[in-house]
């Protein structure tokens, strides 16, 4: 090869390596940098979309409410008494003066129909005394009660106004992840929204209820959002805000404390269930077995029936279930030919059977099946009284 092809392939073979070190540099420094100026320049004109939630607030807004509740108790205290012997002989002994005490509960309601009917929590107007609801416009009216179901904790209030904003119920079921809007009149403010998740739903063993499949949420909720709207991002209602959770302290004398990021709602469906038939039939009727149920099983008896079921853990004196043999441990696992997978379910059959219905029960006790009838009754809590209207 002569001189000057030799001259020639050693500039080519230096272009050629110039080439590629000069791409693999521009690359690094692209992955190094980011996008170039170019695409930043392309992407701040463009910014992602945000969205409000403030539209959904203002559909729903109207519809929710305050409620002022007025508790009045009557209190004695001693006096002070002079200690002259004369005046003690005189006022015949200790003198007791009587004082009335106002004790205000705040609380919210959801509009549920254009005639005036308003829903809330039965724990916000249990012994009212007066009951006044603050509309989104500024009025202020006394309200009825006109009837309560407090085994799910709900009570309608009447109000004498029409042509009022009511809610439209969500077309899709309730997901967890799905976000939710409280709106209610959290410690007197007013209107107040705060916003969350749904954590969980079909939550029980609350005790906030007896009947309870209940939302969970991180929404704040506050003293006086009781019986306020949770609503969806399109302005629907999907609940009604019942309670907070609470951590229970190891000394029983001192309160529990509010857990944070955890409150409960009563999904809309079983508000609106209730709502119809209270203003239908103006009482709620429930069956009533008189056991206490528990979803903790033996585990020798759960591997013996080899089905899921329920424990009854206790038994009413005089109710159907000690005239049907059931006893303390006993293991429930049909009734009425249904399965019972948990206590839930098993208190909502019992509730849905009709007083005078005979419910068949299968239940296993030292290894044994067992099979009963029980006769159903109506269930009456003893504090399932109406609360003065005001």
């Amino acid at each position: 090869m002569g001189a000057t092809a030799k001259l020639t392939l050693f500039f080519g073979k230096a272009v050629t390596v110039g080439l590629a070190l000069a791409a693999v540099a521009i690359l690094s420094r692209q992955y190094l940098l980011g996008p170039s100026a170019e695409a930043n320049v392309a992407s701040t004109a463009s910014p992602p979309t945000i969205r409000s939630f403030s539209e959904a607030v203002a559909i729903a807004a109207p519809a929710v409410v305050n409620v002022y509740v007025d508790r009045i108790q009557l209190r004695q205290r001693q006096s002070l008494v002079p200690r002259d012997p004369q005046f003690q002989r005189f006022a015949g002994g200790t003198l007791l003066s009587t004082q009335l005490i106002n004790r205000q509960v705040l609380g919210s309601g959801v509009i549920l129909r254009e005639d005036g009917i308003i829903v809330t929590n039965f724990h916000v107007v249990f012994e009212a005394d007066n009951i006044n609801v603050a509309l989104w416009d500024g009025r202020v009216t006394q309200a009825r009660v006109i009837g309560v179901d407090e085994e799910t904790d709900l009570a309608l209030l009447k109000v004498d106004y029409d042509n009022l904003p009511t809610l439209e119920t969500p077309d899709q079921p309730l997901l967890v992840g799905d976000v939710v809007l409280a709106i209610g009149n959290p410690l007197g403010l007013g209107k107040t929204v705060t916003m969350g998740i749904v954590s969980a739903t079909g939550r029980s063993d609350l005790k906030v209820s007896l009947y309870e499949t209940l939302i969970q949420t991180d929404a704040a909720i506050n003293e006086g959002n009781s019986g306020g709207a949770l609503i969806n991002p399109d302005g629907r209602i999907v609940g009604i805000n019942t309670a907070v959770g609470t951590l229970r302290n190891r000394n029983p004398n001192e309160a529990p404390q509010n857990a944070e990021g955890i409150s409960f709602a009563i999904p809309i469906e079983t508000v609106l269930s209730v709502a119809n038939t209270l203003i239908e039939d103006g009482v709620i009727v429930r069956g009533w077995l008189g056991t206490v149920l528990s979803d903790s099983a033996n585990r020798a008896t759960r591997r013996a029936a080899g089905v899921p079921g329920v424990t009854v853990v206790g038994v009413y004196q005089g109710e159907p279930a000690e005239a049907a043999g059931l006893q303390a441990g006993d293991y429930i696992t049909r009734m009425d030919g249904q399965s019972v997978s948990d206590r839930v379910t098993a208190y909502r059959l019992i509730a849905n059977t009709l007083p005078g219905t005979r419910m068949s029960i299968e239940y296993w006790r030292d290894g044994q099946q067992f099979v009963t009838e029980a006769d159903i009754v109506l269930r009456t809590p003893a504090t399932n009284k109406l609360p003065p209207s005001g």
